[in-house]
């Protein structure tokens, strides 16, 4: 497992038409087995709202960031199109 310091990674995708690029951001964020077994009982049931409490609730510092992400999750679990790509000016 890897530590809670940020990392980014640009990534194209030759695959797609455009070559699409990406930038990514990845954050380990290091959890005990007690945690590990409560986000798998969270994800087993798609209850979302708990794990983003749960998880938001015990790294304060991260909790805007952690629930924006969940949220994201959740929307690419339930098949919504989701898009972060920047808007023209």
């Amino acid at each position: 497992m890897g530590s809670s310091v940020p990392n980014l990674i640009l990534k194209t995708d030759y695959a797609t038409p455009a070559d699409e690029t990406v930038l990514e951001f990845h954050m380990d964020i290091p959890l005990s087995p007690e945690e590990t077994a409560r986000v798998r009982q969270f994800l087993a049931g798609n209850n979302w709202k708990a794990l983003k409490d749960y998880v938001g609730n015990s790294r304060p510092q991260l909790r805007s960031l952690i629930s924006e992400w969940i949220d994201k999750t959740e929307d690419r679990k339930l098949g919504k199109i989701v898009s972060l790509k920047a808007k023209a000016s």
